[in-house]
């Protein structure tokens, strides 16, 4: 890795360590602080909108108490005192508004309602769905078993009616001291909407509270949760960076109802909090940025000079004193540079000596390769002299072989086979093809005419008995290609690609790529040659053979690419001609 970028890697992780220390320490001195008593404040506000709604149940509870032992009332339900609802009922002297309620009902012991007064009402009409509500939850069963169980007969809860809910008190009506049985019931109520709830905050006197109906409770709060002896309970939600939860109170039928409640302190810890990481991130950006800019100018400038120099260095101009390295400046660094450049003036002799050294190795391997080359082609020879037909075969086989290979090494089929030393191993190679035909008997090598069955098998062995020869050479020469390459012509040239050839009877590409490509020029030179057997045959038509024959005896590929380089080998074959007149 490179410098620079490890010190910028280090001075972000420095960075990343810094933030989380500030973080932790800020928190724990100052965001902890203000956090608890953020928490406290919350659950302050919080037991005050309980404390204010329990009030208004209060102010419906004391008025059943006060209304429930009048004796005006008691003679009204048992049908004495009749005028009592021409003064109470539809008087306007009497304002429910100024008593903090919404309306008044009384009913008798079997639930028949007797009077209902709504808020800024002088009668009963207008207020239907407040005196159905109030005679729905009066004439049921279970206002006599609430009442029953309750402390001193006295019920106190919430009706849902019509999806409209109506927060009641209702007491027994008895005589002014409060011995005897009852004659029927005195039922306060108060609508729950928002006015209610706006009532209510304002007697809690706390601020930043929000108060609201929620149709469905939410998703982390399970009905068996909820505690059903509790009135109006509070649960606060999983989130507490919220300061949020819901009022859960429950009705008459056994329903819960839900209140979402948002609350928002004074402190506002969390937000302190988020804008103090604001804070330590803008002056760690700003810290890095003025770290950069020095780091750049003082440091990365040289170490960016340094990498190109580098990049840019060319050996061949070890002599040159303008190549050197110049930092100037008076610093590690610039002894660095100093250092450096002594270096390259020390090595400058010793690059100088390999130089001479390696062309002097290189003229030393170019002999002894010509000197190989040579001693192959004359072993190449012996077997033409015996054959007294082929002429200058050798060598027009290995030009024609170098002009196929050299045509072939820009085709992507042959990428990674084929470069420059295979052609020119391959050019010499290609000379022994027929070293073979040494062991072939006089009789049957130098026979005018076609070959017997018998005669053809033997000339067959001619590839084996190349083989062999040059397998033992290079035995005592492992290490020379010419001979390994060939060893694979002289066996392999007469094999066909659809694997009908000999000795071996291999087909495609499991024929060895250099016998491939000797085995078209063997046979094309062949062709264009005068034999015992058959006249010469024109330059073209010895192409179309060739080419009748791809995918049979020879590799379709390689006969495309004869086609391409068709007209150098022509011209090969007429400059040969030409030498030879």
């Amino acid at each position: 890795m490179k410098i620079k970028n490890s010190l910028t890697i280090s001075l972000i992780g420095m960075a990343a360590i810094l933030i989380v220390a500030l973080a932790y320490f800020g928190y724990i001195f100052w965001i902890q602080g203000t956090l608890e008593h953020e928490n406290v404040e919350y659950k302050e506000k919080i037991s005050q909108v309980q404390a204010a709604f329990g009030q208004e149940q209060q102010v419906l509870v004391t008025l059943c108490n006060d209304w429930g032992f009048w004796d005006e009332a008691y003679n009204f339900v048992g049908s004495k005192n009749l005028e009592f609802s021409e003064q109470y009922g539809k008087s306007k002297s009497l304002s429910l508004v100024k008593l903090g309620v919404d309306y008044m009902a009384i009913f008798d012991n079997n639930g028949k309602k007797l009077l209902s007064v709504a808020s800024g009402q002088e009668s009963d009409s207008g207020f239907a769905d407040q005196q159905k509500s109030a005679a729905y939850f009066a004439t049921g069963g279970a206002l006599r078993s609430a009442i029953a169980a309750s402390r001193d007969g006295i019920f106190q809860g919430v009706v849902n009616y019509d999806n409209k809910l109506v927060l009641v008190a209702i007491a027994p009506v008895l005589p002014g001291d409060g011995k005897g049985e009852p004659r029927g019931y005195l039922l306060f109520g108060k609508k729950i909407d928002t006015e209610f709830f706006a009532a209510v905050l304002r007697k809690s006197a706390v601020k930043d509270v929000q108060l609201e109906l929620s149709p469905n409770g939410p998703p982390w709060l399970k009905t068996d949760q909820i505690d059903q002896n509790r009135t109006f309970n509070f649960y606060a939600a999983p989130d507490s960076s919220r300061q949020s939860g819901y009022f859960v109170f429950w009705t008459s039928e056994n329903k819960p109802l839900f209140v979402s409640a948002v609350v928002k302190t004074n402190t506002d810890g969390y937000e302190k909090m988020r804008q103090f990481m604001l804070f330590v991130l803008l002056f760690l950006f700003l810290a890095i940025l003025l770290f950069l800019l020095v780091a750049r100018k003082v440091l990365f400038s040289k170490f960016v000079k340094i990498e190109k120099y580098l990049e840019n260095y060319d050996a061949s101009k070890l002599g040159d004193k303008k190549e050197r390295l110049a930092i100037g400046s008076d610093d590690e660094l610039s002894d660095l540079a100093n250092a450096l450049n002594q270096t390259i003036d020390e090595v400058e002799s010793l690059h100088q000596n390999l130089i001479d050294e390696f062309e002097e190795r290189k003229n030393s391997d170019r002999k002894l390769l010509s000197s190989q080359a040579g001693t192959i082609v004359s072993l190449a020879k012996l077997a033409e002299y015996r054959d007294k037909d082929t002429g200058d075969h050798l060598i027009r086989v290995a030009a024609t072989c170098k002009t196929i290979a050299t045509k072939a090494m820009q085709r992507p089929e042959f990428a990674g086979l084929i470069n420059e030393t295979f052609i020119n191993t391959l050019e010499i190679s290609a000379t022994m093809h027929d070293i073979g035909k040494v062991g072939i008997s006089d009789a049957v090598l130098s026979k005018k005419g076609i070959y017997t069955v018998d005669e053809y098998e033997i000339m067959k062995t001619h590839t084996i008995l190349g083989s062999i020869t040059l397998q033992e050479m290079a035995v005592n020469y492992p290490d020379n290609d010419f001979i390994k390459m060939s060893r694979i012509v002289a066996r392999y040239h007469h094999e066909r690609w659809n694997g009908s050839g000999y000795p071996e009877q291999l087909s495609n590409t499991n024929i060895p790529l250099p016998a491939r490509i000797v085995a078209i020029a063997d046979v094309f030179d062949a062709l264009v040659s005068e034999r015992c057997y058959k006249q010469a045959f024109s330059l073209e038509k010895s192409r179309r053979t060739i080419i009748d024959s791809s995918g049979i005896q020879f590799d379709p590929t390689l006969v495309e690419i004869f086609c391409e380089c068709f007209e150098d080998i022509c011209q090969q074959y007429q400059m040969c001609a030409m030498i030879k007149e």
